[in-house]
């Protein structure tokens, strides 16, 4: 709309109008005109997500699209704003503070395009998180429904003062290590967090990340009375000091997601057998991403994998892996199970410039299920695998492209078995 057509529009019928918006259209309404702008700072919705970042191509997951507030005067107002609103109740809010000295971390030091924050307005980052961030956070602890925070040890050290309030609507929280140049990478975890106090957070993510061979991790060495209800867990598994402190720091866990990448020193975790009964026994459902071929790392997960049988779901994703199999730990003890339905489909991804293909594996009576991703070459050998012991298959799904690598499969199907066979991806 052009904005001298703006002012026609009568008050109650404008922000009767912007009351139906969501974030991102209400963003780009408030840039039309000053009258716009006025109407859109009045609503809640302006305010549902604000997020900061010293990167311009960093954004949280599941925010796309999403404004980054590369000012922190800026953020620190519009977290202002939402704190004193009575009417915004939820807020989520995302930060990212981290710099790997490329050209546009340059820039935010410079200050080159007079856009960004800089050196030159805040004299260090340090002062930057004490004025503006860290107050902003312990002003509207009480309304974040989700947090995400992306950050090395010395801000996160920082921040802390603030992620000690309270957060009684907090229901997701994700904190990712970031690696600082000279400075002590670790982020300790406090049991002082959220001021013990989380009573709706069900979902964490703790996370590390790695610049050549810098990298930072997340210490985890105490239970945290602030996590006792979250009920999903996404960690990498070097991220914490043992998988076996899990269960005890995590009284509620039912939903275990584990990324291993091999990243400079990182150490294998070995598990005692009592640790993964512990670890194993409330769980629903486990999602394993693996990114390494250190091969002591892969003995110790296909241990991983065996003591998880007794999980209702269990994943492993291997479309960056290469030769090593887990066939026999992660199918063993459904295939003589009865009623076995097995799909094969392309997924909508590639790696290495190679379609991933998705095998998933579901017993019916107990609904149990198995799924693996990789390669064609690596799909197929999990198939061979089920024909040679013989899984007790009535349903098969797969496409076209399958049909030769399967026929030992198909051969020993039994005579009222169904076979599917899909000639593009979803089509029959």
């Amino acid at each position: 709309m052009h904005e001298t057509h703006t002012p026609r529009l009568p008050p109650e019928l404008l922000g009767a109008a912007f009351a139906y918006l969501e974030q991102p259209d209400i963003l780009r309404a408030a840039a039309v005109c000053a009258l716009w702008r006025g109407e859109a700072h009045r609503s809640s919705n302006y305010y549902q997500h604000i997020q900061y970042g010293t990167h311009f191509d960093w954004e949280p997951p599941g925010c796309r699209g999403l404004p980054l507030t590369a000012d922190a005067k800026s953020f620190a107002l519009a977290m202002q704003t939402a704190g004193d609103d009575d009417s915004i109740q939820r807020l989520s809010v995302a930060i990212c503070i981290a710099f790997r000295y490329t050209i546009e971390d340059h820039e935010w030091f410079d200050d080159l395009d007079l856009r960004s924050d800089s050196i030159t307005k805040y004299r260090s980052v340090s002062h930057l998180v004490r004025t503006f961030i860290a107050p902003s956070l312990h002003k509207c602890m009480g309304k974040v429904h989700r947090l995400d925070i992306d950050a090395g040890g010395s801000v996160f050290k920082e921040m802390l003062p603030a992620l000690r309030q309270p957060a009684p609507r907090l229901t997701r929280c994700r904190l990712t290590a970031r690696p600082e140049f000279y400075i002590d990478n670790t982020v300790p975890i406090s049991p002082e967090l959220f001021g013990g106090h989380a009573p709706l957070l069900a979902d964490i993510s703790l996370y590390r990340d790695v610049a050549g061979d810098m990298f930072g991790d997340i210490v985890l060495d105490t239970p945290v009375p602030a996590f006792a209800h979250a009920v999903r867990l996404s960690l990498q598994a070097q991220s914490v000091t043992r998988l076996a402190n899990l269960p005890s720091f995590f009284p509620s866990l039912r939903h275990l997601e584990l990324v291993s990448r091999e990243y400079p020193q990182a150490e294998p975790q070995a598990l005692a057998p009592g640790d993964y009964e512990n670890l194993a026994r409330p769980l629903r459902t486990v999602t394993l991403q693996l990114r390494t071929y250190h091969t002591s790392l892969l003995e110790i997960w296909e241990d991983f994998i065996a003591a998880m049988h007794a999980v209702q779901t269990l994943r492993v994703d291997l479309s960056g892996q290469r030769g090593k199999s887990f066939a026999r730990p992660l199918f063993e003890h459904l295939c003589d199970m009865p009623g076995l339905e097995v799909r094969i489909h392309r997924m909508q991804m590639l790696r290495d410039d190679q379609p991933i293909y998705e095998l998933r594996l579901r017993a019916a009576p107990s609904n149990r299920e198995r799924t693996v991703q990789g390669s064609r070459d690596m799909v197929s050998a999990y198939v061979t695998y089920l024909a040679v012991v013989q899984a007790n298959i009535t349903e098969l799904r797969l496409p076209r492209e399958f049909l030769d690598t399967c026929r030992d499969l198909i051969d020993r199907l039994p005579s009222p078995a169904a076979l599917h066979v899909l000639r593009s991806q979803g089509d029959e």
